[in-house]
């Protein structure tokens, strides 16, 4: 080509059945390079190709940026056309069918980068889909162009995030349906979209997925299936960084979702929808729940409406309308689910027959002549569907107003002529079927009244009449009481004629009386007229009043009346003749409960009076009750008061009554009856409270109080007054601190006569302490507290001030536990005792170590709230076994000791283990850790290698005992010894064996060129995997070819003598003895010499062409069969023979 080519598509451009090149070249011309025929390839035009007339053909202003798509056959005209991607747009390139194309007017705009061909919405047509900057630059994604089949297109833009560079077309998904990838280049890094055919032309972008790691600008890209999982993966070359990523497909394919019809369904024409299951669904990849489920179809006159799946539970409304057809009707349901795979299931709908609505009346109405009737259907108007309308069908010789409504319910107005009609009512549905429904109707005139029966009142066992008026034909009459009828007989008569009559009355013929009047034409009942029978009240006496004598009235329930007619608090009440000294007042009627004020003087006898009572009702009929008046004698009033009492002499003393004075009718007059000796101020109040005031003389008097009530009744009650002088304290006790087992004293001076004393400790008294002078003796902790004395005579008691008795003690200390300790360990916190004092706050006590052994140590002696603790440790010197250490607590006084048992253990060596073997290979390093690490009671303070056996390798440790390796050297198995020392000064041996392996060695070459007998040979060999130097030898028994040696430093060289093909083995040895053996091959060719033809015979008819013969064969001890070139030298010696295409079959 005469340009560098970027882009090149194979396929036949000129219909020759030959496969040629369209070749887009690096300045973005489309040169086209036809096939030639295989006569056309000769020795002296061995090309393949030609260039077709009008090549190149300029593509748009870009460069390497033009691609192919597919070759198709846009204008349907049979010769393939071209379609191109420049910056121009899409550009088509129509052919003539010889190989020459026609640019014409481009599509879309700049900077389309990929194009490829396929049908992308199931139409059969080929596609085109177009990747880069479509319309103006300013959408990024993809162009789809839909064949609209008469040589025109559709474009359908697909958006993606980044600019498209390339893309593939394949089914990712397997559903049948050709998807696009596309390689997308934003920020120097490559990007994929995975645009998802819906099947229509419109796609579903997923992604997009970044390469693995970060990449430059990836230009070539392509599907297949890399790690064989029967999925398309994607793999894009990276411009830049020259290598490739792959992007692995994890989609699980798509498989067709299931659904299964519901059982049959029965409809009615013209029915409402019904909402009813019609089909579960499911799918493998997809949530039941999202399916989606339509009706893919319908028989006329079924509509499946409001489907909704749940779960995978799919119900509609399903209604046959009036044209659906009787019968078995296949309602064709399909479920699609998000990858737009389809399933279908077949529904059956049973339409019945449409019936006629239904309507009925009662057989016969009837109406007053020029009256209003409405009239309701005995069975309204209802249908399997709808009642579409209600008419009157036929109103027959009727001539008043009649209508009817959707409900059926007639209204008939201005009723005539009189007689009988029969009226017809027809109801139609709403498929047309219809239902009549007659009745018959009578036009009358009705009875009327012209007096009315009057409400009448009548004493019990007289006579009562009720009487009524009316007009109209065939009339009769019946009586009714409270509704019920009336028949004649006992004490009724005229039940059934226009006069009742009632005789004898009793209180149960009160009530409501009406008469229904009945006449050919209808029937009328009267107004009602009440009947009231008059009967007697009741009067009850109530229960017996108890009254005394002088008390004051009381609010009393003298007795309960009612009546049958009258409302009970309406009757009247009245009082007999009074009983002397009962008073009675106030007397009222509450709804039936006579109450009133009822007394008894001090003049009434004290026995039990009868109290009479009548009631009267509106009517003037009475009844009488008598109640019972109790009425009791006075007593006396009560008063009391403690008999003794002391009082100061010229002091004052109020004396309260042990009760207050009482008295059962009044309150009573209380008064100072007699002072007797007393001279000093006494009174009495109305409560009983006597004041003595400037009591005198002193000695012992009695004063007289006496109480009297309202009906003159007395009582009188003495009291003893004791006039004397109360004890006074002169003296108080002083408060003491004693040590304990010490005596400890208290006193008190006090005045006045007869005294008396009583010591108390804490406000109890002390049994035995009646002195005016306490002593205890040998005085211990429980005696200390508050001591007081109370001192008493018969005029009062005084106490004396408080006096407190401290008692000192010493503190307490309480051991722990023994404790042990290691030699050379490092200290550590332990409780150690516990201290309490009486006085002092245990966390203020002062805990020390008196005595401490040789080798160990105390520390951080701590006091929390008298919990001792402190740090103990044992040195590498401290004796082994039991040591006492002295403890002493004192509260700043008093002191107290007690021994600590520390037991001391013997030091241990370090703790140190490996595992049973470890390996290296030579040369290298290794790390060994052991485990656990290393560890001691106390510290591990040196640690070095005690011996490395033959090993010559560089070894070190740390005093966890993790050990180092380097250069490991010489192979074979090693015995290192670890040393640690810990702070006494023990120590711990511990050994591992190693084992120093060769690595893996390698030797290249591993295949030889041929060389040749009398021409120089020379090959280097290269060994790894092992150190530097390495050194190289022929093995043993091997034999190298004639001519040939082998040095140390890998050098194969010479000049062979002899050919032949030779087997060898090469060593390669590195610097620690590790080795490799590689088996090699060498060829040794002879000089060269001129290839041997073997001519053979051929034969041809004549005037035969064209044919195929083979002329001989051909060697050469150098160069193969395929590589000789062959030429006709002279010519045949036979005229007319010619040979074309000489040539080798290798």
């Amino acid at each position: 080509t005469t340009i560098i080519p970027t882009n090149l598509l194979v396929v036949d451009l000129n219909g020759d059945q030959r496969l040629d090149v369209a070749a887009i070249n690096h300045r973005g011309a489309l040169e086209v390079l036809l096939r030639k025929a295989d006569s056309a390839v000769t020795p002296a035009s061995p090309q393949l190709f030609t260039i077709a007339s009008g090549s190149p053909i300029a593509l748009g202003s870009g460069t390497n940026l033009n691609k192919f798509a597919a070759p198709l056959d846009f204008n349907n005209d049979g010769k393939r056309d071209l379609v191109v991607t420049s910056t121009n747009g899409v550009e088509f390139l129509q052919g003539n069918g010889t190989g020459a194309f026609t640019v014409l007017t481009p599509v879309g705009a700049q900077d389309t980068r990929a194009i490829l061909t396929g049908d992308l919405n199931g139409d059969g047509r080929t596609d085109i889909a177009v990747a880069g900057r479509y319309v103006g630059g300013t959408v990024t994604g993809v162009a789809i162009m839909l064949n609209d089949g008469a040589g025109g297109y559709t474009v359908k833009l697909v958006q993606t995030t980044e600019l498209a560079i390339d893309m593939v077309m394949r089914d990712f998904d397997n559903d049948g349906i050709l998807d696009l990838g596309t390689l997308n280049f934003t920020n120097a890094e490559s990007q994929v979209h995975i645009l998802r055919s819906n099947g229509d032309g419109t796609f579903s972008i997923l992604g997009p997925y970044a390469a693995s790691q970060p990449s430059g600008w990836s230009y070539a890209f392509n599907a297949g299936d890399f790690n064989r999982d029967g999925k398309l993966d994607f793999v894009g070359g990276d411009y830049w960084n020259g290598t490739l990523h792959l992007w692995l497909n994890t989609c699980t394919p798509n498989t067709l979702p299931t659904i299964t019809a519901a059982t049959a369904l029965t409809r009615q024409p013209g029915v409402n929808a019904t909402q009813s299951p019609i089909a579960t669904v499911s799918d493998a990849e997809f949530a039941a729940g999202t399916l989606t489920v339509s009706a893919a179809n319908l028989p006329a006159g079924i509509s499946l409406t409001n489907i909704v799946n749940t779960n995978g539970a799919i119900t509609a409304n399903v209604a046959a309308a009036c044209n659906a057809a009787v019968g078995a009707n296949n309602v064709v349901l399909q479920v699609a689910d998000g990858g737009g795979l389809t399933a279908t299931a077949t529904l059956i709908v049973n339409v019945t027959a449409n019936t006629p609505p239904t309507l009925s009346y009662a057989a016969t109405h009837s109406v007053n002549s020029s009256a209003t009737l409405t009239i309701t259907p005995a069975q309204a108007p209802a249908d399997n569907g709808a009642v579409a309308g209600v008419v009157v069908q036929s109103a027959g010789t009727f001539t008043g107003t009649i209508a009817v409504n959707a409900a059926g319910v007639i209204s008939l107005a201005n009723a005539a002529p009189v007689g009988t009609h029969t009226i017809t009512i027809r109801a139609t549905d709403n498929c047309g079927a219809t239902k009549d429904a007659s009745f018959t109707l009578n036009v009358c005139a009705p009875p009327a009244l012209t007096a009315q029966p009057q409400a009448a009142t009548a004493n019990a066992g007289s006579t009562a009449t009720f009487s009524v008026t009316a007009t109209g034909t065939g009339l009769s009459y019946q009586w009714r009481q409270n509704g019920v009828n009336l028949t004649n007989g006992g004490r009724v008569s005229g039940a059934s004629s226009a006069t009742l009559a009632i005789s004898a009355t009793q209180a149960a013929d009160a009530g409501t009386y009406s008469v229904v009047v009945n006449g050919t034409c209808g029937s009328l009942t009267s107004a009602n007229a009440a009947l009231t029978i008059n009967t007697a009240p009741t009067i009850t006496a109530a229960l017996p009043i108890s009254l005394t004598q002088g008390g004051a009235s009381v609010l009393a329930t003298l007795a309960t009346v009612s009546d049958a007619q009258t409302a009970a608090g309406s009757l009247t009440i009245t009082l007999g003749t009074l009983p002397a000294g009962i008073t009675v007042t106030g007397l009222t009627n509450t709804n039936g409960t006579i109450r009133a004020q009822v007394a008894a003087s001090c003049t009434a006898a004290a026995i039990a009076h009868n109290l009479s009572l009548t009631v009267t009702d509106a009517g003037g009929l009475t009844a009488t009750a008598s109640v019972l008046l109790s009425v009791a004698a006075n007593n006396p009033p009560s008063l009391a008061y403690v008999l003794g009492h002391n009082v100061t002499l010229g002091g004052s003393l109020n004396i309260t009554p042990s009760f207050t004075p009482n008295d059962d009718t009044s309150t009573p007059v209380l008064t100072v009856n007699s002072a007797g000796t007393y001279t000093g101020g006494v009174t009495v109040n109305a409560a009983g409270l006597v004041s003595l005031t400037n009591a005198a003389p002193a000695g012992t008097h009695t004063v007289k109080i006496r109480a009297t009530d309202n009906c003159g009744a007395t009582t009188d009650v003495s009291l003893i007054i004791n006039v004397c002088a109360p004890p006074a304290i002169t003296a108080q006790p002083q408060a003491a601190t004693v040590a304990g087992g010490s005596p400890a004293t208290f006193s008190v001076t006090a005045t006045g006569s007869n005294l008396t004393y009583q010591w108390r400790k804490n406000g109890g008294n002390l049994n035995g302490a009646t002195l005016a002078t306490l002593t205890i003796n040998n005085a211990q902790l429980l005696d200390a507290g508050i001591y007081s004395v109370v001192v008493s005579n018969s005029c009062g008691t005084v106490t004396s001030d408080n006096a407190q008795l401290t008692v000192n003690s010493p503190p307490t200390i309480t051991l722990a536990q023994p404790v042990t300790r290691q030699q050379g360990s490092a200290a550590t916190i332990s409780g150690i005792a516990m201290v309490r004092d009486n006085e002092t706050s245990a966390s203020s006590l002062i805990v020390t170590a008196t005595t401490i052994p040789t080798g160990l140590r105390v520390t951080t002696i701590t006091n929390s709230n008298g919990t001792i603790s402190a740090q103990i440790s044992a040195d590498c010197a401290a004796t082994v076994g039991a040591n006492t250490i002295v403890w002493q607590v004192s509260d700043g006084s008093l002191t107290a000791t007690a021994n600590l048992t520390v037991n001391v253990t013997a030091n241990t060596p370090p703790a140190l283990q490996y595992a049973p073997t470890y390996s290296v290979a030579t040369g290298a390093a290794l790390t060994i850790t052991p485990q656990p690490l290393a560890s001691d009671n106390g510290n591990v303070m040196t640690a070095f290698v005690a011996s490395k056996g033959a090993f010559t390798g560089v070894a070190t440790v740390t005093v966890t005992g993790e050990v180092s390796l380097t250069n490991a050297a010489p192979t074979g198995t090693h015995t290192i010894t670890i040393r640690l020392t810990d702070n006494c000064g023990a120590t711990t041996d511990a050994s591992f064996p190693l084992t120093v392996t060769c690595p893996t060695l390698s030797l290249t070459p591993t295949t030889l060129a041929n060389g040749r007998v009398g021409q120089a040979y020379s090959q280097t060999f290269g060994a790894s995997g092992g150190l530097d130097p390495y050194s190289y030898a022929v093995q043993a028994g091997s034999t190298l070819p004639n001519g040939l040696s082998l040095t140390t430093a890998g050098l194969l060289g010479g000049m062979p003598t002899a050919s032949g093909d030779f087997n060898f083995v090469v060593t390669a040895t590195d610097r620690f003895g590790c080795k490799v053996n590689q088996p090699l091959a060498l060829t040794i060719v002879a000089n060269n010499q001129p290839p041997q033809v073997t001519p053979l015979a051929g034969s041809l008819y004549k005037s035969e062409t064209g044919k195929t013969i083979t002329l001989g064969t051909v060697t050469d001890d150098a160069t193969s069969a395929a590589n000789l070139i062959v030429r006709q030298i002279a010519g045949g010696t036979a005229t007319g023979l010619t040979l074309t295409n000489l040539r080798i079959n290798a």
